[in-house]
This record gives C-alpha cells, sequence and structure tokens, in this order.
C-alpha cells in the first residue's frame, strides 16, 4: 500500500485499535486512516455481515460487529480484543444515532434510546476500554462529537442534545 510521505510519523504501527461505527461514513473514513498508519483495526458496525466485507477491504482491520448500545456484548467484545491481540490502544468511539423528527414529534422513550446509544453506551465502551489501558499505563480514547453540538439545527433536537454532552 503506497503511503502519503510524512505519514511515517504518525505511525501507529504494532497498534490495535476498535471504531465503532466504521462500517460507513466518518468511522470508515477513520479506520481506513488507521489501517493505513500501520493499526490494527477492528470494524465495528451492528452488521456482522457489512463489518466483515469492509475488514476484508482493509488491510490489517477485522470484523467486530455488535450493538454499542448491548452493554453486555460490547464489553465481551473488548474482552475479546485483548484476548485475542493481548492489549487495545485505542477506542474510537464514534457510532451514534440519530433521530431528525421535531422536538414535538419524540417522545422521551425515543429521546432516552438516543441518549443511551449516544451517551451512555459511550460512556461504557470507554470504562471498559480504559481498564485494559490502565494496565498498562497507555492508551488513548477518542469521543466523536459532532459540530451540530455547538449549535442546534431545526428538526435534529435530540441528536444535538446528545452531542453537546460527548463534547466535554
Amino acid at each position: 500500500m503506497e503511503t502519503t510521505p510524512g505519514l511515517e510519523r504518525f505511525s501507529l504501527s504494532g497498534r490495535i485499535a476498535l471504531v465503532t461505527g466504521a462500517t460507513r461514513g466518518l468511522g470508515l473514513e477513520i479506520a481506513r486512516g488507521m489501517a493505513a498508519a500501520g493499526a490494527v483495526v477492528g470494524i465495528n458496525g451492528r452488521s456482522a455481515e457489512r463489518a466483515r466485507e469492509i475488514a476484508k477491504s482493509m488491510p490489517n482491520a477485522f470484523p467486530t460487529p455488535f450493538d454499542i448500545s448491548d452493554l453486555t456484548s460490547a464489553a465481551a467484545a473488548i474482552d475479546d480484543i485483548v484476548a485475542r491481540h493481548g492489549h487495545l490502544d485505542c477506542l474510537v468511539n464514534n457510532a451514534a444515532v440519530r433521530d431528525r423528527r421535531r422536538l414535538q414529534d419524540i417522545a422521551a422513550e425515543d429521546f432516552r434510546r438516543l441518549i443511551e446509544t449516544n451517551l451512555v453506551a459511550q460512556y461504557e465502551l470507554a470504562r471498559v476500554a480504559a481498564r485494559h489501558m490502565a494496565a498498562r499505563r497507555q492508551g488513548r480514547l477518542v469521543f466523536i462529537s459532532s459540530m451540530v453540538g455547538a449549535q442546534s439545527f431545526q428538526g435534529d433536537p435530540a441528536y444535538v442534545a446528545s452531542k453537546v454532552g460527548s463534547r466535554r
């Protein structure tokens, strides 16, 4: 694989990373970039088939399908990565859900589901990953927020609220 001149300064060779929401969009591009920099990257998404397909298309990637809001499965997946690879160097909390309905159309239970995924699940994943990282006294937790966290857009109040929470 060809690399960009100067990229060696940003080498992730020998690093093990997990990118949530890596089967499309920004998460996929983050995973590609980390793999290009030499990291071994876990491709997370809810679809096992799509995670496998993406992992096959990328050097140094492996599928890690689970729903981040299923906290038991998420913790087991991180524990499995550490068992298979010996450690986890980086967790990129990217996965999120969005509900673009108007404020008056979003019921409390729908809002709770969004907050559970975009805030609580990311917090819990970070706790599990940090436990492994602390044992080695090394690791990085990356939380992907959104520019909409700084200002609200019409028709996106629940997502905005959840992204403000992940900024701090």
